[in-house]
């Protein structure tokens, strides 16, 4: 496995495409624009896509945003069929003339590979493969052995794959891809808890409420901020209202401006079943929230340091959480060290300018094997 420090050198001109199914929104999406930003000030850098909608997301007007002109829809068998022996043929059309492609997606990064032999691919496992159950998923990791590499997140996640793409792979951590933050005093936040991400299933935000709950009930003062929509905003609601909380408990919907948001807050919490890298928790951190987080696969114990920069909770209890977040509200001299470490480290180890070098020296490998 490839160990990449970050260190600026000077590249070839590279001409890289992005493949994945849509910019529409998404952790991997944001990722995707965010880097091919950067890596089109200096390099030529285009995304394909399979969906009509534009990206949601600002793109530099030299990245060249490709989609076939007829896109196949349905969800039949024969639907499918068609639309994957389309997808090859296009693919193969337009991947060719690349140094490198990249693929967030490993059925396309797969798919690529199969239809351009002669085409630099590497894929990136962007979610948790150690919960990976279906045969699809299944079946994705074992064909990655046949693109000419791989980047994990966490060495957690690369652990879960066969030898012979760990032995050329790499590990690179999400970037924080704001601008320069600058912190304000500690005292002066709101006295408010906040989560961030999709509201669904495995975040386990019934979890967070009821911890709250019990936090509520010594510090009444202390409100509780849940950013981000999903399937199981429904039933959050119906909890919020249970617990008597709805005046204390607040459903922000999707925001625009994070960074702003998180500013304000003291406290963040993240209480997920598993994740594949939590950008809400670097984002929290970056923005010098008092962070505790579930010890989950894959990625809080590869950014916190326990009790220096932040807390982690080894269980799914609800009485944990509420212990570690009266904890922090009760010390505040150890809730303000924890923010300041947890910027620090961001600012340091996660930075944008850091984890991009590490990508061009990732791909400027690949492409001289």
């Amino acid at each position: 496995m490839r160990q990449l420090l970050g260190i600026r050198r000077i590249y070839r001109h590279m001409k890289i495409a992005f493949v994945y199914g849509s910019l529409t929104g998404g952790g991997a999406e944001r990722v995707i624009s965010n880097l091919a930003n950067r890596l089109s000030e200096t390099h030529n850098v285009s995304i394909i896509i399979f969906t009509e909608e534009d990206s949601v997301y600002r793109l530099n007007e030299n990245i060249k945003l490709i989609r076939p002109v007829k896109l196949q829809k349905g969800k039949s068998i024969i639907y499918r069929i068609v639309g994957f022996l389309n997808r090859s043929k296009f693919l193969q059309e337009n991947i060719k003339s690349y140094d490198c492609v990249i693929s967030f997606d490993n059925l396309l990064a797969t798919q690529c590979k199969l239809v351009s032999p002669k085409t630099k691919v590497i894929g990136s496992e962007r979610a948790n493969p150690f919960f990976a159950k279906k045969f699809k998923e299944k079946l994705t990791i074992k064909l990655s052995c046949i693109l000419d590499g791989f980047i994990f997140q966490t060495r957690g996640a690369s652990m879960c794959y066969p030898k012979g793409i760990r032995n050329k792979s790499c590990i690179i951590p999400n970037a924080f891809w704001g601008k320069d933050i600058i912190l304000p005093k500690y005292k002066d936040r709101d006295n408010c808890i906040c989560a961030s991400g999709r509201i669904t299933a495995v975040k386990r935000y019934d979890l967070i409420i009821k911890a709250f709950k019990t936090v509520r009930e010594k510090y009444p003062e202390y409100l509780l901020k849940i950013y981000g929509v999903g399937d199981k905003e429904g039933e959050i609601r119906k909890l919020i209202e249970e617990y008597g909380l709805s005046d204390a408990v607040s459903l922000m919907g999707w925001s625009k401006d994070i960074i702003s948001n998180l500013l304000r807050n003291k406290i963040f919490i993240l209480a997920s079943d598993y994740e594949g890298m939590p950008n809400g928790l670097i984002e929290a951190m970056a923005c010098g929230c008092t962070c505790i987080s579930r010890n989950c696969k894959f990625g809080p114990a590869e950014i916190i340091d326990n009790e220096k920069d932040g807390l982690l909770i080894d269980s799914a209890d609800e009485n944990d959480f509420a212990a570690a977040l009266i904890k922090v509200i009760e010390d505040e001299t150890l809730a303000e060290e924890m923010s300041i470490n947890a910027y620090k480290k961001i600012k340091n180890k996660f930075n944008e300018q850091i984890i991009i070098n590490k990508f061009c020296d990732y791909i400027d490998d690949v492409i001289k094997r």
